[in-house]
């Protein structure tokens, strides 16, 4: 009997009803950690998405900064003294070249900074982009209507988001160069100076006095600039009277900065395009800056007083601007800073939906309706001075 008794213990096990209610507590241990792990994964994605939209609007911020306050920058003296004095400015794309309006739009060094408004994007307005960003808009989109040297952009441009042109001279110069006006050629005296010449590149060359815009023809030591290519015309005699260690060479910057899809990603991004000699319209093909970006909005802060004291007096949209003066190059040097809202989404889906109780978003004034793509969104701004314009 004792044998019996022990043979029935050991072969006893869990009932059906242990076993189910283990099977209950696993499942609300397992949910539970689910919950969590689920919680932990979200919080992830958004502090993820968050941290690179900070991290893309500074980068962004950091070029845009950068060609804005380097804009206007002529040489030695300030734009605003070869724009008084037209005689001392000569643009070699144009014919004759002090005729500034006819060179090439790449080219207006006379012009350190244009802008174009996005129709219906102005302070105050309602850009929708409920149903997610679209690229391909006509040149009338914008005013001042797009010239035609930027129908490439329309291709890849995103609707609801504005456009600034850049122009000014780089900061790097070399100063043993030699022009001969005769001759039409420059000669670099120092060889370690030989490399900053590249053919095809367009150069500005000042002496404090005037300045030239031409284009090299030929790579150093000897610097071909005569007509052909860009230039227009040769140097006249006029210009004669650069010679080192007085006269300063640099490099010629073009840039347009816009908002468009990126072709490698497919994110909206802002773009950037540089001067390139070579291709038609003198204008690069686009550069994705930074990824993220869906919207770019730009007011100017302008002196707009009888007397100019380079103090901003009010503020305009780039549709304003033009209406400052009668012709387009006096109405823009009246601009002294650009206010830059960017509105900024992560490239990976993080957080709940957006509901009809979520606050707008405003960028520079500007209402935007944004999708419920499950996207971190933030919006950032930030007030940069052109510092070629401003004595104070």
């Amino acid at each position: 009997m004792h044998a019996n008794y022990s043979n029935r213990r050991r072969s006893t096990g869990l009932s059906l009803i242990e076993v189910m209610i283990a099977l209950v507590i696993g499942v609300v241990l397992l949910t539970g950690i689910m919950q969590i792990f689920g919680s932990t994964q979200l919080a992830f994605s958004t502090a993820e998405g968050a941290s690179r939209v900070q991290e893309n609007a500074r980068f962004a911020f950091d070029m845009l900064r950068n060609d804005v306050r380097m804009s206007a920058h002529v040489g030695c003296r300030s734009e605003r003294h070869y724009s008084s004095a037209n005689e001392a400015l000569f643009n070699h794309a144009a014919n004759p070249s002090t005729n500034f309006a006819a060179a090439p739009f790449a080219l207006r060094v006379d012009m350190a900074m244009e802008a174009f408004e996005f129709a219906g994007s102005g302070p105050g307005e309602v850009v929708d982009l409920s149903g997610g960003v679209s690229a391909g808009v006509g040149a009338g989109s914008f005013t001042p209507p797009l010239p035609a040297a930027l129908a490439d952009v329309t291709g890849d441009a995103i609707r609801g988001s504005d456009i600034i042109v850049l122009r000014y001279l780089s900061s790097e110069n070399v100063r043993s160069v030699l022009p001969n006006v005769a001759a039409n050629t420059m000669t670099v005296q120092n060889p370690l100076d030989v490399a900053f010449f590249r053919r095809g590149d367009v150069y500005g060359v000042s002496n404090c006095k005037s300045l030239s815009l031409v284009q090299a023809l030929s790579d150093g030591p000897l610097v071909a600039v005569g007509s052909g290519g860009v230039n227009a015309v040769n140097w006249i005699a006029e210009e004669d009277g650069y010679a080192p260690p007085g006269t300063s060479v640099h490099r010629y910057e073009y840039v347009v900065y816009y908002v468009g899809i990126d072709a490698a990603s497919g994110e909206p991004s802002l773009i950037m395009r540089r001067l390139d000699a070579s291709r038609a319209n003198l204008v690069s093909g686009p550069q994705s800056v930074v990824e993220g970006v869906e919207s770019m909005q730009l007011v100017f802060g302008a002196d707009v007083g009888a007397a100019r004291d380079d103090v901003v007096d009010r503020y305009f949209t780039a549709a304003g601007v033009p209406g400052l003066a009668p012709n387009p190059r006096d109405a823009w040097s009246r601009a002294l800073s650009v206010r830059v809202g960017l509105l900024m989404r992560s490239t990976n889906t993080a957080g709940a939906l957006r509901d009809d109780t979520s606050p707008p978003i405003r960028v520079a004034d500007t209402v935007f309706r944004v999708a419920d793509d499950r996207r971190v969104r933030q919006a950032f701004e930030t007030s940069i001075t052109m510092r070629n314009r401003v004595r104070n």
